[in-house]
């Protein structure tokens, strides 16, 4: 299905794998799949001329296993921290980039905080974005990402706070 939509929307660049729970169909992508079936997945991402990059997630919590097998299949590290652990983003991003081979490395962003179910506060956006475009400028990261378009009409300080950072700074030069 991807295959035929990549050949119909020439803006879709990638196929994202996310864990969002290790319940969720037996496990996360790296308890589901193997290595060497992500590198069957991998071959499968050549549509034409276009070779779409594998992304997948990764979670703060992911990091207490050793994924580098399944990691080095990657091209591009997703990762994400909610609510409290944001507060030791540093740490936590310091331990992906040491799990991480050669794939790209993007910061998520979530404006919602789902380990407590709740707006996730202002305090903690700011942080996660400032160190995000901070990463950005040292080359540190490839891109970030903003998760929770189905709250952003919810009238919440964070999607305010978030929306205006991202008017303020969006036209910047890396």
């Amino acid at each position: 299905m991807v295959r035929l939509l990549v050949q119909k929307y020439p803006n879709i660049v990638g196929v994202q794998m996310d864990n969002s729970s290790r319940e969720t169909f037996g496990g996360a992508w790296a308890d589901v799949l193997t290595p060497q079936e992500m590198d069957c997945i991998q071959s499968q991402l050549n549509v034409g001329k276009r070779n779409l990059g594998l992304w997948v997630t990764l979670y703060r919590d992911d990091l207490r296993y050793d994924l580098s097998a399944h990691l080095s299949k990657v091209d591009v590290v997703t990762f994400w921290t909610s609510g409290k652990d944001i507060e030791r983003l540093e740490e936590g991003f310091e331990k992906c980039e040491q799990a991480i081979c050669t794939a790209r490395k993007m910061l998520g962003c979530s404006i919602w905080d789902y380990i407590d179910q709740k707006p996730l506060p202002v305090s903690l956006m700011q942080k996660d974005c400032n160190l995000g475009l901070e990463w950005l400028r040292s080359g540190r990261i490839d891109g970030m990402l903003f998760l929770a378009g189905v709250i952003c009409d919810l009238n919440l300080e964070t999607v305010e706070w978030t929306m205006n950072w991202i008017w303020k700074v969006g036209d910047a030069r890396i």
